[in-house]
């Protein structure tokens, strides 16, 4: 009877665990849709003409690579790693949607545009995304349809984008403030610059499917040349540093969060490059796909930009 007994237990802690991993199907594009939806009908303009010149206003009096000192999230200091379930289900509110809303050609019609990926590095609210994510703002003429920039959150709330606090143009980084703050979001920590071969996972949004999350590792880290940035470098800014991973991700996934097995930052989503067999045909038509490269901002030069 006992033997029986001590069977039927682990029967039913077997079963109570299998319940418990039971994942959760969600809707993204209805969640995040509803939410920006009630965002648009509530039409706060005053909030979003203030949010809009405040973000302006600092994108023209911002000064390439100063850095702006935050209070940042301190380094987790467990030397456990995360199943990578636990890694998602702890780090996936710290990231956010990031686009802009503008005036519609007919009408009173509001058009959206989702521009990428960010990650929250204070509870305060203070976040990072690339720099070519926003970068319109920097340019003489800024869009005059513009209406708002936006983050949206993993629990659905819409909070105005009011400032840009410093950049990189050669590291590709932004730092924003948010019309929100003090409501202790979830910061992911700063963690130690990865070497080659060290884990890494992403959290992100390629081309609208939101909070993907893929795995892999750095396949490289490098230095980039003022050719390989074009137009986008400045003689003025940073060396260009590069951390390369295997780790999956796409248009849309730009400025999201690379992290460690222990849940630190160690990198942020920059580009891919896709490379093909014949690269030089005839109209420029390029062939047979081989691999992309995956190119990311290690977290050495967001920190470079913070302190």
């Amino acid at each position: 009877m006992k033997k029986y007994g001590l069977l039927a237990s682990l029967y039913l802690i077997a079963q109570s665990s299998l319940f418990a991993q039971e994942p959760a199907y969600i809707n993204y594009n209805a969640a995040l849709g509803g939410a920006l939806t009630s965002f648009v009908q509530k039409a706060d303009t005053a909030l979003w003409s203030a949010s809009l010149a405040s973000l302006q206003k600092s994108a023209r009096t911002v000064q390439e690579e100063a850095p702006v000192g935050l209070p940042l999230e301190k380094k987790g200091t467990t030397k456990k790693a995360f199943t990578d379930e636990a890694l998602y289900a702890n780090r996936k509110s710290g990231v956010v949607v990031i686009g802009n809303l503008r005036k519609g050609t007919a009408g009173n019609n509001i058009n959206f545009e989702v521009k990428g990926t960010g990650f929250f590095i204070t509870k305060e609210g203070h976040c990072v995304t690339n720099f070519h994510v926003v970068q319109e703002l920097l340019q003489s003429t800024p869009p005059t349809d513009g209406l708002v920039y936006f983050v949206i959150t993993e629990d659905r709330k819409v909070y105005a984008i009011n400032g840009l606090l410093a950049y990189s143009k050669n590291n590709d980084l932004a730092v924003l403030s948010i019309n929100g703050g003090g409501q202790g979001f979830n910061a992911i920590p700063l963690g130690q610059p990865a070497v080659v071969g060290a884990p890494v996972y992403c959290i992100s949004h390629p081309a609208g499917e939101f909070y993907y999350f893929s795995k892999g590792m750095v396949a490289r880290n490098l230095i980039r040349d003022s050719t390989a940035l074009g137009v986008t470098y400045s003689a003025s800014g940073k060396t260009p540093i590069r951390m390369e991973v295997t780790a999956d991700y796409g248009g849309g996934s730009s400025g999201g969060p690379l992290i460690d097995q222990y849940g630190n930052l160690v990198g942020i989503v920059a580009t891919t490059s896709t490379i093909y067999l014949n690269e030089q045909l005839p109209q420029g038509v390029r062939q047979h796909p081989q691999m992309v490269i995956k190119d990311a901002v290690p977290v050495k030069a967001l920190t470079g930009l913070l302190q």
